[in-house]
């Protein structure tokens, strides 16, 4: 892969990336990559539950979390765990929402871009 696609492919991935803060003032954040047209199509059929499932599972990267998230003790930084986070999710169902507010935001405004794009 030449440097320029290699670019091009890096700069489209950052792009779809979405930071979604769990705070205010914001000190934890989960990064949700936004799905491709494919997953999108198949995630506006699924039912509610699978739905938010899938969507909770995009979560791939966090900031801002640390050991006393997980074990109520400790300041050191804890490394991106999907297994933690559906864990932490049990105990922070705000979160869900604030997630779900946020891609469906981010949905809208591609959808707005493309269509302004388009001349609709």
């Amino acid at each position: 892969m030449s440097d320029a696609v290699a670019d091009a492919v890096a700069r489209l991935r950052a792009a779809r990336e979405l930071w979604v803060e769990l705070d205010d003032p914001p000190c934890r954040a989960v990064r949700l990559p936004l799905p491709g047209w494919q997953e999108r199509a198949r995630m506006t059929t699924m039912p509610r539950l699978e739905f938010l499932q899938a969507l909770m599972a995009r979560v791939d990267a966090w900031r801002g979390f640390t050991q006393a998230d997980a074990l109520l003790t400790g300041d050191a930084p804890l490394p991106f765990s999907a297994e933690v986070w559906e864990l932490l999710l049990d105990l922070n169902e705000p979160w869900i929402v604030l997630v779900v507010d946020a891609y469906g935001a981010a949905t809208l405004a591609r959808a707005a871009a493309a269509e302004t794009v388009s001349g609709n």
